[in-house]
């Protein structure tokens, strides 16, 4: 009967130590899709299961820029007023202004359309930092690879092929790193830009009347 017990015993600890080991690693893993706090489901990292507590939608919290160039991604901060070429590739950064007791930190981004559907598609440029995630849905979204000390990435968005509202949904989180679910703060945001109004082409060059060329010397 001891021996039974002690047996018994020694498996609910192996039991124990597997369970907490796979809690504690869990937050620095790549999340899963679909916790951008997209209104489809409003889900964020705290309703994942890594993370409790409650997230608050605030976007002083964000800074998120687009360029055609990376090295213009300084000056493109992206607001309401912001337009995009469909069919266009441009660079995207997300950096989070607040700062996490552990130093830990981590993101998920989507772009959808009016109706909560994928909008573009992404390209990660750093895959140690960034990943792309899908979904329960299987709309895809750009997210941290593992939640360490980086609190800004880059990665690739290619426009829609067809001129439609986008609304980028995003969330941060800040993390105290002290490897429980408890104690970490989430932010989330987001922002609508609209297809730039690009001049009609000229359909029938025979209807031009009343055309001239003229000498530029």
């Amino acid at each position: 009967m001891k021996k039974t017990f002690t047996l018994l015993a020694f498996s609910l600890s192996v039991v124990s130590i597997v369970k907490f080991t796979n809690l504690t690693a869990e937050p620095a893993k790549t999340p899963n899709g679909g916790y951008s706090g997209a209104p489809a489901t409003n889900r964020t990292c705290q309703t994942s299961g890594c993370h409790n507590g409650s997230t608050t939608a605030d976007a002083s919290q964000f800074i998120l820029q687009m360029d055609t160039l990376q090295s213009g991604l300084s000056g493109g901060v992206v607001t309401n007023t912001t337009t995009y070429i469909p069919g266009k590739t441009y660079f995207m950064s997300l950096q989070l202004t607040g700062t996490a007791t552990g130093n830990r930190y981590g993101f998920e981004f989507a772009s959808l359309n009016g109706s909560n559907a994928q909008s573009g598609s992404f390209t990660a440029t750093s895959t140690t930092t960034t990943a792309i995630v899908t979904g329960a849905s299987g709309t895809t979204c750009m997210s941290h690879k593992n939640a360490n000390t980086t609190k800004s990435w880059i990665w690739q968005w290619t426009a829609p092929a067809t001129a439609q509202d986008v609304s980028f949904y995003y969330v941060g989180m800040l993390a105290n790193g002290d490897t429980k679910e408890t104690g970490d703060v989430v932010y989330k945001s987001n922002v609508t830009i609209t297809a730039a109004q690009v001049p009609n082409a000229i359909e029938n060059v025979s209807s031009i009347s009343n055309l001239g060329l003229y000498p530029t010397q």
